[in-house]
């Protein structure tokens, strides 16, 4: 680690990766914090049984995942290590729904605000539903606990590309197709 830097980013999710990408590519000499560790495939569990050791905490399991805060209202759920938040967000991508902001919402933050900013990230992230081929046990799972429930399950759009490998279409980035890894 060098002893300066022109700019320190604290977390990697996100809102510190972007900004310190930005940063960079402006030629500044950025120094990335991040409390959680990296992760590699085989760290991610099988069993759900083996779940508890995926949760997060200062001293008993400072090598989790996903650190579990619970507040008075609302339980937030954060991911533990490089990639921040979007180790845990499943890429689900929607859009809020208006009445959402009728109440509780800072007068400031409103829907036709936000929907410039819907539609450039749609652009660039391109969500849709998992396609049907090839068929995935995951998939079949979520529709089987919707049935079970007595509800239709309904498949979200999330930000994957499930296509061939291409450049990407908003960045121009080389990006390769899903290769359906996820777990």
């Amino acid at each position: 680690m060098d002893a300066t830097y022109d700019v320190v980013v604290v977390g990697s999710g996100f809102g510190g990766g972007i900004a310190a990408c930005r940063l960079a590519e402006a030629g500044q000499k950025v120094c990335v914090l991040e409390r959680g560790r990296r992760f590699a495939p085989a760290d991610f569990i099988e069993d759900p049984s083996d779940a508890p050791r995926l949760l997060w905490h200062e001293k008993v399991n400072p090598g989790g995942l996903f650190d579990v805060r619970p507040l008075t209202d609302v339980i937030v759920l954060s991911g533990a290590g490089v990639g921040g938040g979007s180790l845990v967000y499943a890429n689900v991508q929607l859009r809020a729904r208006k009445e959402i902001f009728e109440t509780g919402w800072p007068e400031a933050i409103r829907l036709p605000e936000l929907d410039p900013w819907y539609t450039l990230t749609e652009e660039a992230l391109e969500p849709r539903p998992t396609p049907p081929d090839p068929a995935l046990p995951k998939v079949r799972a979520f529709a089987a606990a919707g049935r079970h429930a007595n509800r239709e399950a309904s498949l979200l759009p999330i930000a994957v590309h499930f296509g061939e490998a291409r450049e990407h279409p908003f960045s121009g980035v080389h990006q390769e197709g899903c290769q359906n890894l996820g777990r």
